[in-house]
């Protein structure tokens, strides 16, 4: 169930800018129950107009898949339940069509090879270039325990788990990437809610709650080189080439780990309900953000480049 608040009154409900999100995942019940589901879509259920070729022609090779699987039950009858969840999602789609060679005045299939085998003699990594798939995957995992301690008290258990990433490469009509000059954004994220609800008086509840969030965030590239930058290319001269582990992504991590701690009791009273409490948050978070640590070279020409002649330099450390 989700709920979606603006303005709410409840004291309880705050901390946001806009609007606030609260979900209630499904829980188990006395009788089990297990689900399998799926989602598809591919090339062929997609339109067929290239609006950079501006002509009517199919569309390269994606697909759009989501699997799940479910389970639910009782532990204890009327007592423990549980209910569980794992989910794979996958989008695929081609690179586009920018690609050495693809355009007249482009970056030729020549002057790509130059750069490639040059960038190789100086580093010893291997680039390629050419159609190539991008991916953004995910697997995700929902666990819940619901414990009816007794009558006035109860208690829930929540863990979720997101495991992803997200290939991040593109070329323009300006400017080329090699295959493995991009980079992913990869996340990891732990959770876990405890929260224990209780009845204290016919007029008295209270309810507990510890969160914990943990997440690591941080960018993985193919290699850790030379980043490196060519201008001049192309039969007019007017187009850039970039190689070597991207600018921003050879030291790029981001830690959080998120503490929340809150308390609220209410007492009804007739048409009122007056509740007084506390939330707490406590924050560890460690990033790590260096530009050009693998080194950054600048060229004004392929010939520049092949004689190792730079017009500017940088590093940090």
């Amino acid at each position: 169930e989700l709920q979606v608040v603006a303005s709410p009154f409840d004291v309880r409900q705050g901390g946001f800018t806009g609007g606030g999100i609260n979900a209630i995942t499904k829980s188990g019940t006395n009788t089990f129950h297990a689900s399998v589901y799926g989602y598809y879509t591919n090339e062929n259920l997609y339109g067929r107009y290239n609006q950079l070729k501006d002509e009517t022609a199919m569309l390269g090779d994606q697909s759009t898949k989501t699997w799940g699987v479910s389970l639910a039950g009782p532990l204890v009858k009327d007592k423990l339940f549980f209910y569980t969840n794992l989910e794979y999602k996958k989008n695929t789609y081609p690179t586009s069509s920018y690609n050495p060679g693809y355009l007249a005045d482009y970056v030729t299939e020549n002057e790509a090879n130059t750069i490639i085998n040059t960038y190789k003699k100086y580093t010893g990594n291997n680039e390629t270039y050419g159609v190539q798939d991008i991916d953004t995957r995910s697997t995700s995992f929902l666990a819940r325990l619901d414990w009816n301690i007794d009558d006035l008290n109860k208690f829930t258990l929540r863990y979720q788990l997101n495991d992803s990433y997200k290939d991040v490469w593109g070329s323009g009509s300006n400017t080329y990437v090699f295959n493995n000059s991009g980079y992913k954004i990869a996340d990891r994220t732990n959770s876990i809610v405890m929260e224990l609800n209780s009845q204290l008086t016919p007029k008295l509840h209270n309810e507990a709650r510890l969160g914990m969030s943990f997440v690591r965030d941080h960018r993985e590239v193919p290699y850790d080189g030379a980043n490196v930058t060519i201008k001049g290319l192309g039969s007019k001269q007017s187009r850039t080439a970039y190689i070597g582990t991207e600018y921003s992504s050879g030291a790029n991590t981001l830690d959080q780990d998120i503490w929340t701690l809150e308390d609220n009791l209410t007492y009804n009273t007739g048409n009122h309900s007056i509740t007084l409490g506390t939330h707490n948050e406590f924050y560890r978070m460690k990033n790590l953000f260096i530009q050009a640590a693998t080194g950054s070279w600048y060229y004004n020409s392929l010939q520049d480049f092949v004689d190792d002649k730079p017009y500017q330099f940088s590093y940090n450390y």
